[in-house]
């Protein structure tokens, strides 16, 4: 098997970015024959470089878009044409948008949450992170037999390990870990809020804006976008609910392991969301997860078994749910057994790179039909 992967996002920092790289070096591991068009972010040159992948770097620049869009092009469709792939795998909706037709390979393309389809019609198939993102998709298209499922896993390096001193965290005070772009599809204003009754510390990893397929999304589903599109409006929002010293903003991280070793729970408070990987991490690394019924978290979060599960929006159902956990010990227990259980099952590298594998070699047997 050959595949070629288009990877146009800036960096591996988000939760799809870094499963795109994770999943490029579990193929490697596997025997593929693989190669990488890429932004010239280190984030994924230095592992792609350690792992022996070859790669090319396009900027994917959107300035005077017509005429990158027309150039980057034509350069991918050389190095389909010198690499000879069986697939291309497009990550993601630029990457896909950007990758033209007329390669004579079929083109896979990645969605981690509901976008805009216009961005994917170059492919000649599509996968979502969840069965629902998957159904979706395969309406939205009209083509259903084209639409793939599959989960992501987690590779998760050891790091360093990290104190509370280093945060200037108290060692006798609770540590809720938000991993995640700081936008309101994730619902860090959620999150702050339910926080104010709580005796604990956030600790609030990720940076970035708002996304703008976030907030069309938004519209879609009938909910509200949020509060805040920058780091500094989540930063006053902490000042004006009077929590600012108890919430720590700490950026984008790559010790995500050592992070989920410091803390008591996972939140992920999304208003909408495909699957992120994070909550497999903390699967993972026996921490519980409180969430959102959003999408694909409601798909695989049974409430009280794996984790727990609030409705979007509602910051005194996910303010219950984190001083259950926290004041319960028998029930921190459990979601940490069920938590786990559903890792191995569902989300162990082994089994998601096996399924890919077969979905490629369905792919190829089909073969171009866009």
């Amino acid at each position: 098997m050959r595949v070629l992967h288009v990877m146009s996002e800036r960096g591996a920092h988000g939760g799809g970015e870094i499963f795109a790289l994770d999943t490029v070096l579990a193929l490697q591991e596997r025997g593929v024959e693989q190669f990488v068009v890429c932004r010239p972010y280190d984030d994924y040159l230095r592992p792609l470089r350690s792992a022996g992948i070859p790669f090319e770097t396009f900027d994917f620049n959107k300035w005077n878009k017509w005429f990158q869009k027309r150039l980057v092009g034509k350069k991918i469709l050389r190095r389909i044409k010198s690499h000879a792939p069986d697939v291309v795998h497009c990550w993601m909706p630029t990457a896909a948008d950007w990758t033209p037709p007329g390669g004579g390979v079929p083109v896979l393309g990645w969605f981690g949450i509901r976008l805009d389809m216009k961005h994917f019609r170059n492919c000649d198939y599509h996968m979502g992170v969840t069965h629902e993102l998957a159904d979706w998709i395969g309406r939205e298209s009209g083509h259903p037999d084209r639409a793939f499922h599959g989960h992501t896993f987690v590779r998760l390096k050891e790091d360093p390990a990290l104190s509370r001193e280093e945060f200037g965290i108290p060692d006798d005070k609770p540590v809720i870990l938000m991993l995640a772009r700081m936008s309101p599809a994730k619902g860090v204003d959620i999150l702050l809020r339910a926080a104010v009754d709580l005796d604990v510390f956030l600790l609030l990893a990720g940076g970035g804006n708002a996304l703008k397929n976030h907030h069309s999304l938004a519209r879609e589903l009938g909910i509200e976008s949020g509060e805040g599109h920058t780091l500094e409006d989540y930063r006053k929002l902490a000042r004006d609910l009077g929590i600012e010293s108890r919430v720590r903003f700490i950026g984008w991280r790559h010790d995500r392991s050592a992070l989920l070793d410091l803390a008591d729970i996972l939140a992920v408070p999304s208003r909408f969301e495909g699957f992120p990987t994070v909550v497999p991490e903390a699967w993972n690394k026996n921490v519980p997860v409180v969430a959102s019924k959003a999408n694909g978290l409601g798909e695989y979060i049974d409430h009280g078994i794996n984790g727990m599960l609030s409705d979007i929006e509602d910051i005194d159902g996910l303010k219950d749910n984190l001083r259950a956990v926290l004041e319960d010990a028998g029930l921190r227990d459990r979601l940490i057994a069920g938590g786990a259980e559903t890792y191995e099952t569902k989300f162990s590298k082994q089994a998601v790179i096996s399924s890919l594998l077969k979905t490629y070699e369905e792919i190829v047997r089909r073969g171009v039909v866009s």
